[in-house]
């Protein structure tokens, strides 16, 4: 066998191990959400395990009234076809008003401002699955 044939073979099978693992991740529904760089990075290095959206009806629409519950989402870091991404587990998705935010200790702790007189869907984050995927 030549080096060539050798290195194809190695490419084949990497890239079969890697499409399984993304046909896996695929089989699920994805939450998709695009982040600022700040917010992103925090999340990615385990700093950030809330995300706040506030209530609005696409967001009600999205993340309460659907019909199937979303296992992760896919984090991107901008808009553009190679921005940055990111898996994330999600935990938990929960509705609460600014006043339970504060009763209930789930307040941002990485400067993130809330405007605590309206409602929040609440994303909260499990481990970060993959990265840069």
């Amino acid at each position: 066998m030549n080096e060539n044939n050798f290195d194809k073979t190695e490419t084949a099978s990497t890239k079969t191990a890697e499409s399984r693992q993304v046909e896996f991740l695929v089989s699920k529904p994805f939450l998709h959400l695009t982040l600022k760089k700040k917010w992103f990075d925090l999340i990615s290095e385990g700093k950030k395990k809330i995300e706040y959206r506030e209530m609005k009806d696409y967001w009600i629409t999205r993340l309460i009234g659907n019909a199937y519950k979303y296992d992760n989402i896919l984090f991107r870091n901008g808009y553009r076809k190679d921005s940055p991404k990111m898996i994330v587990e999600i935990r938990e998705i929960l509705a609460r008003t600014g006043e339970q935010l504060k009763e209930q200790n789930l307040l941002p702790q990485n400067g993130e401002q809330l405007d605590l007189t309206k409602d929040f869907i609440i994303i909260k984050l499990g481990n970060v699955i993959t990265k840069a995927c």
